[in-house]
């Protein structure tokens, strides 16, 4: 969130209802301006904007000659995000009756969505427009795959996210830490803050009963009965289970990026020429970077920091370029480590300057 902005914010929207019960009503969230997005492409402009008809109608607008696409995308998407609940019952009837409505194929006379879940958003997005660019924008709501590997039930799942807009908390990401933390203390919980947790403790017959927590030089073990991770499947399958359940989630740990392409063609080879260079060559070749402005989304961050603003700036990476460290500890992985980093940084503010010029004589860090 403090990349970016969430969706489905607005009054009496079942988010919003959760992270008002989350936060005691006390988190306020603006509304971003329209358009919330700007998606350069080769120089080429286009924007995002808010509402369920004029999300489509600015689409329509931008491509003239494409509005049947759109439309078309538009109607998969209305499937999608009537059909969701679906997905929920297959899940909560009976493993012997999901499996035969599988593989009787009956699941697909009940909705197309299941369907949809299984297919690759690159193939559909193809079979909707030839224009390279609508392909993009169909695509830019990116989870961590590339369209061709990615569930075009999943991206168009985000689509419907934002339709009615982006939001971000009055206070910054912050605010959403410290209004849940009193109504978990209130529920007799507790916030432990710098407890890096080593490990996950698992009993003899693989149940997860606790973690170990590092503090002060020391190894603590705090149990309970529920142990939830949200530190991905990389770290939790990676590093914090013990070796022995480790070996059996092997086929859980393939490289994410392993294969890094694009819907576009021009794309595809750009980032396949990015993924396969040595570290050496990386800062020289960034493809592409995600440019926000968290403090422009704040009403009061002008109060909070008077005079300063806040630019983050995201590319893509490969895990083997820093593999080299990835045994040492944060913000002391040594001078190497520090350069490539501000070598790859350095040329992220380049692209950033060179999209925002007014910006050359502002920045100080």
């Amino acid at each position: 969130l403090g990349i970016h902005y969430v969706g489905e914010m607005h009054k009496n929207s079942f988010m919003r209802v959760i992270m008002d019960q989350l936060t005691d009503g006390q988190l306020d969230w603006v509304p971003m301006a329209n358009p919330y997005d700007v998606i350069s492409i080769g120089g080429r402009e286009y924007t995002l904007s808010s509402g369920r008809e004029t999300f489509a109608k600015e689409l329509e607008r931008q491509f003239p000659e494409e509005k049947e696409a759109i439309k078309e995308f538009m109607r998969l998407s209305k499937i999608i995000r009537g059909h969701v609940p679906l997905l929920g019952i297959l899940k909560v009837i009976p493993l012997w009756l999901a499996l035969l409505l599988i593989r009787l194929g009956v699941i697909h006379w009940i909705s197309p969505i299941f369907k949809l879940a299984c297919s690759k958003h690159s193939e559909i997005i193809n079979k909707l427009t030839t224009n390279k660019d609508l392909r993009v924008i169909f695509s830019y709501f990116y989870y961590g795959l590339p369209p061709k590997d990615s569930s075009f039930f999943m991206l168009m799942i985000l689509i419907h996210h934002y339709r009615n807009g982006a939001w971000y908390p009055r206070g910054g990401p912050g605010e959403i830490a410290f209004q849940i933390i009193p109504i978990i203390e209130r529920a007799g919980g507790a916030v432990l803050m710098k407890a890096r947790v080593g490990q996950i403790l698992v009993s003899e017959s693989g149940e997860a009963i606790g973690v170990t927590v590092e503090k002060k030089g020391s190894k603590v073990n705090v149990y309970a009965p529920v142990v939830i991770s949200d530190a991905g499947i990389f770290n939790t399958f990676g590093k914090l289970l013990p070796p022995e359940i480790r070996s059996k989630r092997g086929a859980f740990l393939e490289p994410l990026y392993g294969s890094v392409t694009q819907t576009l063609p021009c794309l595809a080879q750009r980032f396949t020429k990015y993924a396969a260079l040595p570290r050496e060559e990386v800062s020289k070749n960034v493809p592409m970077a995600f440019i926000s402005f968290p403090s422009a989304k704040d009403p009061t961050y002008e109060e909070r920091h008077p005079g300063c603003s806040c630019m983050t700036i995201v590319t893509m990476a490969r895990y083997e370029w820093f593999e080299e460290w990835s045994e040492g500890r944060l913000r002391n992985r040594g001078a190497d480590y520090e350069a490539l980093k501000m070598e790859i940084a350095q040329k992220l503010v380049d692209m950033a300057l060179e999209k925002f010029p007014q910006l050359s004589d502002k920045v100080i860090a």
